[in-house]
């Protein structure tokens, strides 16, 4: 395994491989919601609209940035993880808000 500056052990790849699953998590889930609480404004066609615009910009970026990675490796930022992760919580806050405040 690769050592990185302070001396820790690089993520092993089913650990990596698992974080690239899971991803998706909060965006499945928030796509799913969609199923459940539908009030009929078409909440499946706003997620799916902007999962793939926001996938399809983070990807563009990547390439046109063409970041190296800290251990090796292209596309680094932005990250696809990331942007995954924060449009799917994003879309919850913004469809549902903040329920008990």
């Amino acid at each position: 395994m690769a050592m990185c500056c302070l001396g820790l052990k690089a993520q092993s790849s089913s650990f990596e491989r698992t974080g690239d699953i899971l991803q998706y998590a909060i965006p499945a889930a928030a796509g799913l919601s969609t199923l459940v609480w539908d009030d009929g404004t078409k909440p499946e066609w706003q997620f799916a609209k902007g999962f793939v615009s926001t996938m399809a910009v983070t990807y563009a970026l990547k390439f046109s940035i063409n970041r190296q990675r800290p251990l090796g490796g292209n596309y680094s930022f932005p990250s696809g993880h990331t942007a995954s992760a924060f449009y799917g919580a994003g879309f919850i806050h913004k469809r549902y808000g903040l329920k008990g405040s």
